[in-house]
């Protein structure tokens, strides 16, 4: 552990490898850092020069040497010398797979590239961000919500009041229809019926809540891949 903290503190202050400039090979980092936000985000953000002229600062994860920066209300994407990748014009950005990006512009939501290529057009109300890049994401327009692929296309009706974004192995996922909360799979088909006041995620199983004559009953529906069985 002792000679993980000295690579960190190396480099950190650009000495390790022989590195004399302010870019930095993820390659040659140990896998603690690359692999957990925390530190991915602490080594990188110490070694961009240019990070105090910003209000806000978030390294790309998998894209080397690049930040999500702030300023003023406005979200961009700039490189480790603070060249322009992506112009600080959006109100937010996300990045929701190593190559797209959630962007809000004008108060709307679309995906882009890094190259500003719009691949899901601006016509959003609001986006929930994924748990883990599951290929679906969850989206409002006009107060309904629904999910879809990375470039564009409705998977899951926008029907639903409310919804929760599916998780990194979740078969289904909760939403909400008509005051009530069921469950669907991600290829949209319902697998528990919308007749709960709340569902609740555990590791393998669904703890259900609902009212009858004013008596509040908790059910417990497991589920085992893309089948989820009632008892």
């Amino acid at each position: 552990m002792g000679r993980v903290i000295l690579l960190l503190i190396l480099l950190l202050s650009g000495k390790a490898m022989g590195q004399e400039d302010n870019t930095i090979d993820l390659d040659l980092l140990p896998n603690i850092f690359t692999h957990t936000g925390i530190y991915y985000n602490t080594l990188l953000i110490g070694r961009f020069p240019y990070r105090k002229e910003y209000d806000s600062v978030e390294a790309v994860f998998a894209k080397k040497n690049l930040f999500i920066v702030g300023k003023e209300g406005k979200k961009g994407i700039v490189d480790i010398n603070n060249k322009n990748i992506i112009p600080l014009k959006y109100e937010k950005i996300y990045q929701c797979t190593n190559d797209f990006l959630w962007a809000k512009e004008k108060g709307k939501w679309g995906i882009i590239d890094f190259k500003e290529k719009i691949i899901v057009p601006f016509i959003y109300d609001d986006i929930k961000v994924p748990y883990g890049d599951d290929g679906l994401y969850a989206v409002e327009r006009n107060k309904k919500w629904g999910f879809i692929n990375i470039g564009g296309k409705e998977i899951i009706p926008l029907i639903y009041e409310d919804v929760i974004p599916f998780g990194y192995t979740m078969p289904c996922t909760e939403v909400m229809k008509n005051n009530k909360w069921g469950a669907v799979n991600k290829q949209g088909e319902v697998i528990i019926p919308f007749e709960y006041n709340s569902l609740q995620r555990k590791k393998d199983k669904y703890e259900a809540f609902k009212k009858v004559n004013g008596v509040v009953i908790e059910e417990i529906i497991p589920y085992e891949q893309n089948i989820v069985k009632q008892k």
